[in-house]
């Protein structure tokens, strides 16, 4: 079986990204890379659209749950569905996986979209690249339509980042585990082992070159400290105003508190500190999207009403 890892994509990728992920999520994720081939893993957007239809049959809200963002024939007051499961990568070309960019291209869409009224992110996901989640933070921060987020089983690191700006989040179960606010890179150093088979690693610089790679070198040599201050503590620190920022509750808590250092929250825990709004079914929390998606299309309606009176 040809394993992913010979991939070159695949194996830059995991050189070079830093990543908010939850521990257990990256380990999983690892092992589905070298364990999987390409004709293996399945294509995200196929799959998002065969959950749809599984969700569509079970629901009993009134309202449209719609994956047509651009489509302007569908029913009025329908609500924009986002799935936010697995592995979170940047670049729409891992078909396989959730991309940040495709999801902005998204939700930009739906809320320019006149017959969507909300947005349904459903989520579950241990996090992944940090790499363009600070833009799509952004993006989501300046929607005009209400998002709403569920969390089924887990809302770690990359994925706590992206639910931030939601005006509600509920967890499916009290056992949802949320949180994991920080930043980290890992990397096999396969160098001994190329070194015991006999292989010897040559690398020179140009004398004026002496700072190229030097994070890395230094990462890579057991001297963690200046790639740390200068590499992960800046993304652990945006990622933590950005959560702040968006979640009030959050932005009030002492620096150390666990919740900004990494540590995560069983629901009632979460609850407690803000991390979530309660518990909900998938019913009840689409319910809430139609609720505040009908307040914000009375709004709108009402705004539109003046400003016709005015001209």
């Amino acid at each position: 079986m040809q394993k992913l890892f010979n991939n070159s994509q695949i194996a830059r990728l995991l050189f070079d990204s830093k990543w908010m992920m939850a521990e257990e999520d990256k380990q999983a994720f690892l092992a589905q890379l070298s364990l999987s081939t390409s004709e293996d893993l399945p294509e995200y957007e196929k799959e998002s659209l065969d959950l749809m239809e599984i969700i569509s049959s079970e629901i009993n809200v009134e309202a449209n749950l719609t994956r047509d963002f651009h489509e302007t024939t569908i029913p009025s007051g329908s609500i924009a569905y986002h799935r936010v499961f697995g592995t979170i990568l940047a670049d729409t070309r891992w078909s396989w996986y959730f991309s940040t960019k495709q999801y902005e291209a998204d939700l930009l869409a739906a809320d320019a979209n006149p017959q969507i009224i909300a947005h349904f992110e459903h989520m579950s996901t241990g996090g992944g690249e940090a790499w363009y989640l600070d833009r799509l933070w952004e993006t989501k921060m300046k929607l005009k339509k209400p998002v709403i987020t569920l969390y089924e089983k887990r809302c770690c690191s990359a994925g706590l980042y992206i639910a931030a700006p939601s005006a509600k989040r509920f967890a499916i179960t009290q056992n949802c585990i949320i949180g994991s606010l920080g930043a980290m890179v890992s990397f096999w150093n396969i160098l001994p082992y190329y070194k015991k088979l006999g292989f010897e690693w040559i690398e020179e610089y140009a004398n004026k070159s002496d700072l190229k790679n030097k994070l890395f070198r230094d990462l890579r040599d057991g001297k963690p400290e200046e790639y740390k201050k200068k590499e992960l503590d800046p993304l652990q620190e945006q990622f933590e105003e950005h959560v702040r920022t968006a979640i009030p509750s959050i932005g009030k808590l002492p620096e150390d508190h666990e919740s900004v250092r990494g540590a995560t929250f069983d629901t009632p825990h979460a609850v407690e500190i803000g991390l979530t709004d309660g518990v909900a079914t998938f019913n009840e929390a689409l319910t809430e999207a139609y609720r505040l998606g009908n307040e914000y299309a009375s709004k709108v309606k009402a705004q539109n009403k003046a400003l016709s009176l005015i001209s």
